[in-house]
């Protein structure tokens, strides 16, 4: 696995931003390594701190073995539109998270939502 820094996403984050990047990041790779990758429509979540508007995403289409800290988008938990960041907007994962963050009475940080493709 390769670790990449954007420099400019470091500079850009504050300490407490800057860790929960980097805790995220860990839950994809962990989550990568345990398999849990395979099923659909899932991923580790969490609301950017200091914010109750926004939340972290990966950008559609990268594969969790490749996230690291400077590759979250801030997305938008009211219109979806990402804030911060490069890249598109993963639609279901956005039409099935932002309601969870909105529907939460005392917000959580962290959730981490897994499907599995043939549960009976």
């Amino acid at each position: 696995m390769q670790f990449r820094v954007s420099p400019k996403t470091l500079e850009e984050s504050s300490a407490e931003e800057w860790q929960a990047r980097v805790d995220l990041a860990a839950a994809h790779r962990l989550a990568f390594m345990h398999g849990f990758q395979r099923g659909h429509l899932q991923s580790p979540d969490l609301r950017v701190p200091g914010r109750s508007d926004r939340y972290y995403q990966i950008p559609f289409g990268m594969h969790w073995s490749e996230v690291t800290a400077s590759s979250f988008m801030e997305v938008g938990i009211d219109d979806g539109e990402v804030k911060r960041g490069e890249g598109e907007v993963e639609r279901s994962c956005y039409c099935i998270h932002a309601p969870i963050h909105q529907a939460l009475r005392r917000p959580r940080r962290c959730f981490i939502r897994t499907c599995r493709m043939r549960a009976r």
